[in-house]
């Protein structure tokens, strides 16, 4: 009587492997090595395995998250562009980069999005969020990816782990990005990032708000472009 074939949750010698779309495979990777990252999958279907899942860089890059994702965390001044493009664009396509560890699947939320890098658009109804807590970076190797889970070898991604971060430590990541964000507040009541005056002070550039009210940075503070050479505040929260 043939044996039955163990499923790749259950192999001694394989991990089950999941394959992702450039950029998110990439900001998996960097949520593993400290940097803000993606540590949310979200799928329309639940995941009922708890442990290890090695993420796969698939062969394609989604050209509409990459340019959304880009402005979060390049524009702003978070990440440097070479930087963003070595891990979220196509030289880390068809490899294994990142062990998450799967801890909870559970209904996406409103406030999952951020930390997913899911545009607002993207509906919460259906969805699910697959929480990781340890995700861990490995040096990348290729990797056949394929739709639904693949088999990745264990010993190969044993020997490939470089760094790891936990769930708190990503939480604080994301709590010191958050106390950055209030700083400026313009007479229309938008209000303008700490982290992207940091990024332009200094700078020849300038940044309009939705009212139409243009600025500039001065000592890391916006003002208003044509603000006598004294104003350095546009108001206070």
């Amino acid at each position: 009587m043939p044996t039955k074939k163990l499923s790749c949750f259950d192999d001694p010698i394989h991990y089950p492997g999941l394959t992702v779309h450039q950029p998110y495979a990439g900001l998996m990777r960097l949520a593993a090595m400290g940097f803000l990252g993606k540590d949310l999958e979200i799928r329309s279907r639940r995941i009922h395995y708890r442990g290890p899942l090695i993420i796969v860089a698939s062969q394609r890059v989604d050209p509409e998250a990459y340019v959304r994702v880009q402005a979060q965390l390049v524009a702003t001044g978070i990440m440097r562009q070479a930087f963003f493009n070595d891990h979220c664009g196509t030289p880390l396509c068809g490899k294994a980069v990142a062990v998450f560890h799967v801890v909870d699947c559970r209904p996406m939320t409103d406030d999952d999005h951020q930390r997913a890098f899911v545009s607002r658009g993207f509906g919460t109804s259906g969805q699910y969020a697959w929480v990781a807590a340890e995700i861990a970076a490995i040096d990348p190797f290729n990797s056949t990816g394929a739709q639904g889970f693949s088999r990745v070898s264990r010993d190969r991604v044993n020997a490939a782990i470089k760094m790891s971060t936990t769930r708190a430590k990503r939480d604080a990541k994301w709590k010191e990005l958050a106390e950055k964000k209030d700083e400026a507040l313009c007479n229309c009541g938008e209000r303008f990032p700490k982290h992207i005056a940091e990024f332009m002070n200094n700078k020849s550039v300038t940044h309009a708000c939705k009212c139409g009210v243009v600025f500039v940075v001065r000592r890391n503070k916006f003002v208003p472009k044509d603000a006598p050479p004294n104003v350095e505040v546009v108001s206070g929260p």
